[in-house]
């Protein structure tokens, strides 16, 4: 009853309101059952000597208060009160526990997990009459509050994100990503490429360029090393930069609007590097293809070869 109180005096969800429960992980409280009165009944006629702590007097503290000040004027009206209400808590968590089952179906069908990136599918969601409750009480183990969920929920543009101390919560073309807030900024040098083999580490990634004669099985067409204009370089794409993709057979393509055509959440494109022949144009998009002008199905000096470990 007094952590009843004081829960719902700090405002609350059905969780607080359960109040305290009989076994929470490794923590057993097997005296949940007996009221303070019963105990000190069951004490007295057995001799059984117990002490009690000078604090609980003191009423300074909100859950004193209640039991000193508060519980006393409920008691004097009916005693028997309390069973009600310990009927009432006990309702309370049965239906706490029913809610958390449902919760963790919702969490199995809406939250997938590749890495230790965290995908959000709202769908299943969309015909709920509380979806942003829902999507609170589903995000709230990553520590994000009600406030955060909603503001999310009701600006849901592409890209918009909330945060706290540990992780990022991003609304994407068609899901949300929790990622945890963690790493290195991303690097915006230009890495100069002068010649094959050409290694560098990049943002907790090794990128490594080399020269092979054949393009490897299931590739039509790779980078032809005659076509490239050494040094090449290496850097950060720009929203002026222009591609020129093999699909596409020579048309021009504007970089930000691939990578959005692509459905690339927006967290990761910033990571996206272009390589720039010395003439400027655009070689490649790491991750994402090759140019039509620098591609071949036969090349007589090789093929460009870039690979990325972690």
């Amino acid at each position: 009853m007094e952590t009843f109180f004081i829960n719902t005096m700090r405002g609350t969800g059905l969780q607080g309101l359960a109040a305290i429960p009989v076994q929470n992980d490794k923590v057993i409280r097997p005296l949940l059952f007996a009221t303070r009165k019963d105990l000190q009944n069951f004490a007295t006629d057995n001799n059984i000597l117990y002490r009690e702590d000078s604090s609980n007097q003191q009423t300074k503290y909100t859950r004193n208060f209640i039991r000193n000040k508060i519980l006393p004027v409920f008691d004097s009206h009916d005693y028997r009160k309390r069973e009600g209400f310990y009927t009432t808590i006990k309702n309370l968590q049965d239906n706490n526990e029913l809610f958390q089952d449902l919760l963790e179906v919702y969490r199995n069908t809406c939250i997938s997990r590749k890495d230790n990136l965290y995908f959000l599918h709202i769908e299943p969601l969309l015909k709920m009459k509380n979806q942003g409750l829902m999507l609170y009480f589903l995000l709230e183990k990553f520590g994000f509050n009600q406030s955060q969920v909603n503001a999310l929920f009701h600006h849901q543009v592409t890209g918009n994100y909330v945060k706290n101390d540990a992780y990022i919560l991003s609304v994407e073309p068609d899901f949300w990503v929790v990622r945890p807030l963690l790493g290195e900024p991303i690097s915006d040098d230009i890495h100069e490429i002068s010649h094959l083999p050409f290694f560098l580490k990049l943002d907790n990634k090794k990128i490594s360029f080399s020269k092979i004669e054949k393009l490897p099985i299931g590739e039509n067409k790779g980078i032809d090393i005659s076509k490239l204009h050494f040094p090449l370089f290496l850097r950060t794409w720009k929203n002026s930069d222009v591609f020129k993709p093999l699909q596409m057979k020579g048309s021009k393509k504007d970089i930000k609007k691939l990578l959005a055509e692509k459905k690339i959440p927006s967290f990761q494109k910033k990571d996206v590097r272009v390589l720039i022949d010395q003439s400027g144009e655009v070689v490649a998009l790491l991750s994402v293809g090759i140019s039509i002008t620098f591609a071949s199905a036969i090349s007589s000096e090789g093929f460009l070869h870039i690979t990325t470990e972690f």
